[in-house]
């Protein structure tokens, strides 16, 4: 292969790889320092691609409802391959508590860590979380 192909073809993979970078990355959107817990009731969840989302009605400062967007950091194949997670996982009008990073700004939206269900599971939401082993490798 000439060099000038190879030279080509290195760059473009560089330039897609800081492209897919740019489009994970959390900080703009969310306070990767502080994590919340919400407690709240289920108003639509969508196990779906590429990142799962929870609609929850929590009670806000003033004392009103208002709607927070729980997007999971994993993906919905992960989540369901992995994290067991399922369509039935967690129901519309299930009282939840999530935990994560607040949006910048407001937490009318949270990068989701783990969701306690009505049961009390903790189910993963994270990407690196679900990644883990389950347990120690037999020797």
């Amino acid at each position: 292969m000439r060099l000038s192909t190879m030279s080509l073809l290195t760059g473009s993979v560089l330039l897609m790889a800081g492209g897919l970078q740019a489009h994970h990355s959390h900080v703009p959107f969310y306070d990767l320092d502080q994590v919340v817990e919400i407690t709240g009731v289920v108003k639509k969840f969508r196990l779906i691609n590429p990142h799962p989302e929870l609609l929850l009605e929590v009670m806000g400062a003033n004392g009103e409802p208002e709607e927070v967007m729980v997007y999971a950091q994993a993906y919905a194949g992960q989540m369901r391959e992995v994290g067991g997670w399922n369509n039935d996982s967690v129901k519309v009008g299930d009282t939840v508590t999530a935990a994560g990073h607040p949006g910048r700004g407001s937490v009318t939206s949270v990068m989701g860590q783990t969701l306690t269900t009505p049961s009390g599971d903790v189910l993963d939401m994270r990407f690196f979380d679900l990644l883990k082993p389950p347990g120690p490798r037999s020797q």
